[in-house]
């Protein structure tokens, strides 16, 4: 069963990019307590507390110079006394069952797992987790089911002429596998307006790697999902 916080649209006046815009809409309603993180300039924590989306937020980063830049919005926006910020490596900074939903955005997938491998515990007391990878999607889906996360919606996002991929996740005891095909094109994304136009994308970025003479497991790996690509865009 699909989770009932399937976005319809982006959020509205939300000020931000369309990659962030669709992860500030799947946040839900039933979310008090925002974790972005990997804030870099905190604008998901502040348009998230601006709309009242959340009551409060904690934009959390690695590195000191991208948290100065959260604090310098922070402020700007006159949300200090609503959203603090944390210097830490993933969850490090947090503490468990303090958040209801956490986004992890603009890394790659296999990053993303290890955030969640490291951080498990704070983790898995989340209501439901926002992820948006740079890449390895294929990658992050299946480890994904192996970290015990069930997968309960995924949405598009269109910068320019790159597709980002959104996947909201729950915590789940023993979440049920996918197919071969599922992992690489996604289970939820068929329902999204630019469905076809990803495939098309993406069909056109994979028969430019294969040309440029991409070998090997990564070539069997591109051959395959073009296959797929094909029958989609076919269908």
């Amino acid at each position: 069963m699909k989770t009932p916080f399937r976005l319809t649209e982006t959020t509205p006046n939300a000020n931000l990019s369309p990659r962030l815009a669709v992860a500030l809409s799947m946040v839900g309603g039933d979310c008090a307590t925002l974790a972005d993180i990997g804030t870099d300039h905190a604008q998901l924590p502040v348009a998230a507390v601006k709309l009242n989306m959340v009551v409060r937020a904690i934009a959390c980063d690695i590195a000191p110079g991208p948290l100065s830049h959260a604090v310098t919005t922070i402020y700007a926006a006159k949300m200090g006394d609503r959203i603090t910020t944390r210097l830490g490596d993933g969850f490090d900074p947090l503490q468990e069952n303090e958040f209801d939903v956490a986004v992890i955005a603009g890394i790659g997938g296999m990053n993303i797992v290890g955030i969640l491998e490291r951080g498990s515990a704070k983790a898995k007391t989340a209501k439901r987790l926002i992820l948006q990878p740079q890449h390895d999607t294929m990658k992050l889906r299946r480890n994904l089911h192996r970290l015990g996360y069930y997968i309960a919606d995924e949405k598009l996002a269109r910068e320019g002429d790159r597709f980002y991929v959104l996947i909201m996740v729950t915590p789940s005891v023993n979440p049920s596998l996918w197919k071969e095909k599922e992992y690489s094109l996604g289970k939820h994304l068929d329902v999204c307006p630019e469905w076809k136009e990803y495939l098309t994308v993406e069909r056109d970025r994979l028969e430019s790697y294969i040309a440029s003479g991409a070998t090997g497991e990564k070539r069997d790996e591109y051959a395959q999902r073009l296959i797929w690509l094909k029958e989609e865009i076919g269908g």
